[in-house]
């Protein structure tokens, strides 16, 4: 976790909120889903924290932290690449 502010995007009566941990009210309402996450980012990296996104159902679909902390660093030199690296070069001759 962030040592900054973090931030939790999920439903609102009039739309979707974004809001700080531990404040009662949101921070910004929006229509969207889409728009709300934007402005939480912009939140997260402002404060150096971490933006959880939440479903209608109020579970946590995705996490992001944002500034220098970063919890799962790669370590120098290492070869691990994401998987969708390795899928793109297997397939390469048949994308072109």
């Amino acid at each position: 976790m962030a040592d900054g502010k973090n931030y939790s995007v999920g439903p609102h009566d009039d739309g979707w909120q974004v809001k700080r941990d531990g404040a009662e009210r949101a921070s910004s309402v929006h229509d969207t889903k889409m728009d709300v996450v934007q402005v939480g980012r912009e939140l997260a990296k402002a404060s150096v924290g971490e933006l959880r996104i939440k479903g209608q159902d109020g579970r946590i679909q995705n996490s992001n932290t944002y500034g220098p902390y970063d919890p799962n660093p790669q370590k120098a030199g290492s070869t691990d690449a994401p998987l969708g690296i390795f899928y793109i070069a297997a397939h390469m001759s048949q994308l072109c």
